[in-house]
C-alpha cells in the first residue's frame, strides 16, 4: 500500500477548493436568470389570480341575472296560473345554467311550482 505524500494531499485539497469555487461561480451565474424567471412566474401567478377573481365576479353577476329572470318569469306564470311550452323550456334552460353556477333552493321551489302549471298551447 502506498502512502500519500504531502504534495498529493495539497493537490487533492487544491482540487476540492477549485471545485467548490467553480460550483460557487456557476451558482452565481445561474442565480440572476433564476431570479428573473422567479419574478416572471410571480407576475404570471398574479395575473392568473386576478383572472380567477374576475371570473368569479362574472359568475356571480351571471347567476344574479339568471336568478332575477327566473324569479320574474316564474312569478309571472304562477300569477297567470298557466305556462306555454316555449316559456317552460326557456325557464328550464335558464334554471339549468343557474344550477350549474351554484344557484340556491329558492329558485328551485319557484321552478317546481312553474313546472306544475297547466300548459297553454299558443
Amino acid at each position: 500500500m502506498s502512502e500519500l505524500t504531502l504534495k498529493q494531499i495539497y493537490e487533492g485539497v487544491a482540487f476540492i477548493v477549485a471545485l467548490i469555487g467553480g460550483f460557487t461561480a456557476l451558482a452565481n451565474i445561474l442565480k440572476k436568470p433564476m431570479d428573473k424567471v422567479s419574478g416572471q412566474i410571480e407576475k404570471v401567478d398574479n395575473k392568473v389570480t386576478k383572472m380567477g377573481n374576475d371570473l368569479d365576479q362574472v359568475k356571480d353577476g351571471t347567476m344574479n341575472s339568471l336568478r332575477q329572470s327566473l324569479v320574474r318569469d316564474c312569478e309571472h306564470c304562477i300569477a297567470k296560473n298557466q305556462i306555454s311550452n316555449d316559456q317552460l323550456q326557456m325557464i328550464l334552460d335558464a334554471y339549468e345554467s343557474y344550477k350549474n353556477l351554484g344557484g340556491d333552493g329558492y329558485v328551485t321551489n319557484l321552478v317546481e311550482k312553474t313546472k306544475s302549471l297547466p300548459l297553454v298551447i299558443k
